[in-house]
């Protein structure tokens, strides 16, 4: 087994195919040589019976010498048979064309002698031939004769051995052919796999671009179609985080200018100036560590469990907001539906996503202005929104506002990932975020978070 393994795929299948191929082949032979060699023997018995069953209705008048001697010139045995006639004066007399061996082994009359009295069939040896013999007693008084009927059985075999021989040679052309056609076909169906093989050996972080040519409509069709659609998600991915990376670190450098110019241009003689230094520094390390919580957040978002839904009481999840956010501005706090059902949700994601939103809407307004958090269900689609009252988004910036570090507003003093984060929750659910079509003479936004629930949620 462990030689196997060495061995390329298109070489273990030829070579389960040849052994397939060998052991059935193998079988039949076997099968045709017991049932033919069978049929041989039945032949050899029957021939020999009924030679032997001639002799009983034959001049049953007659002496026996005379009858034994008359019955042998009146019989024509088959090619590797002969007739004896052992005579009770000892004189054996013979006819057919295989007698020489038999003539010649000291043994034979021996062997006939000893069944003059009960007759029967046994086999002998001589000069390497093979015989089966067949004995009837003939008494007549004391005298004891016996007519013996001889079958070569290597005569009576050979066409078996002729065709056993031309099988085997058959068997071996046809297991080489099979073994060549195997490998050829082997060898094409397996060229998606090399194809799969060779294009993922030229994937690398830099080079995604390469595809594989599919060809077909079966399995390795589709295996190809799906690692094509790996690769065009890898190479998606790895660009969606090589700009993430590129942005952050653009979104670090200001920071870390900002930090690095007040500490170099620092007076530590000065008090004033240290204190305004510290406090500078302070704020831009608190703004690089929201940056780098926003970018946690978003790296978790691909993970199996990024969310972990259960039941969930859609009013209470919107109370919970509420509680949270209206000690953050002075605002006219709303609640336009509360849901009164239970779906299935991440309670503390959709949270996090409404708090996220509403921290959004709180730049936006001033005070005074309204901001309300709702949800309702429209058959399987569950919606929850917040809206406000303020200055609303530019129509130039509503696709711009979901993509990373992208803001409506250029004086906020956030990263732009928000919205982003917002947008991976629902995804997570398996929904969407969307902002509501503007409405000339109402002021304000409304985002919506959708999500499609199961039917036995």
């Amino acid at each position: 087994m462990p030689r196997l393994r060495t061995l390329t795929v298109r070489q273990r299948i030829s070579l389960a195919v040849a052994a397939l191929v060998s052991s059935a082949l193998i079988v039949t032979g076997v099968t045709v040589y017991v049932v033919e060699s069978r049929r041989i023997d039945a032949a050899i018995e029957t021939t020999i019976a009924n030679e032997l069953a001639g002799f009983r209705k034959f001049a049953p008048d007659q002496p026996v010498t005379a009858r034994l001697t008359s019955y042998l010139e009146s019989s024509f045995p088959p090619a590797g048979s002969a007739m004896w006639a052992f005579n009770a004066d000892g004189t054996v007399t013979f006819v057919g064309p295989d007698a020489k061996a038999l003539r010649t082994a000291q043994t034979f009359p021996k062997e006939v002698r000893q069944r003059l009295e009960t007759g029967g069939v046994f086999d002998f040896v001589a000069e390497g031939q093979a015989y089966r013999v067949g004995v009837l007693p003939v008494h007549h008084g004391t005298e004891r004769s016996a007519l013996v009927a001889t079958m070569n059985t290597n005569t009576a075999r050979a066409e078996l051995r002729e065709l056993m021989i031309t099988f085997a040679l058959l068997a071996a052309l046809s297991i080489m052919i099979v073994v060549a056609l195997s490998n050829l076909v082997a060898r094409r169906a397996l060229s998606p796999l090399r194809q799969l093989r060779d294009t993922a050996r030229t994937v690398t972080e830099g080079s995604l671009s390469d595809r594989i040519e599919v060809t077909g409509r079966d399995d390795l069709a589709d295996l190809q179609r799906t690692f094509n659609d790996m690769l065009d998600r890898l190479e998606s991915s790895m660009s969606a985080q090589k700009g993430m990376l590129d942005d952050a670190a653009h979104e670090l450098r200001t920071p870390l200018t900002i930090i690095r110019g007040h500490i170099e241009l620092l007076d530590v003689n000065d008090p004033a100036d240290v204190e305004a230094t510290r406090s500078i520094v302070t704020d831009e390390i608190d703004r690089m560590g929201r940056l780098v919580s926003d970018l946690l957040i978003l790296a978790k978002t691909d993970r199996h469990d990024f969310v972990r839904t259960e039941p969930t009481y859609v009013a209470s999840v919107i109370d919970s907001v509420l509680a949270r956010v209206a000690p953050l501005a002075e605002r006219d706090w709303r609640t336009d539906s509360a849901l009164n059902e239970i779906v299935l949700l991440d309670e503390q994601r959709i949270v996090q996503a409404l708090v996220q939103l509403v921290d959004n809407a709180i730049k936006h307004t001033s005070e005074g202005d309204v901001i309300a958090i709702g949800a309702s269900r429209n058959g399987p689609t569950l919606e929850i929104w917040v809206r406000d009252t303020g200055r609303g988004i530019d129509p130039a910036q509503r696709e711009l506002i979901f993509e990373r570090f992208q803001q409506a507003d250029p004086e906020s003093d956030g990263f732009g990932l928000g919205l982003t984060i917002v947008s991976a929750i629902a995804k997570a659910h398996g929904g969407t975020l969307a902002l509501d079509e503007h409405v000339p003479g109402v002021d304000g936004a409304t985002f919506r978070i959708r999500i499609t629930q199961k039917e036995d949620s």
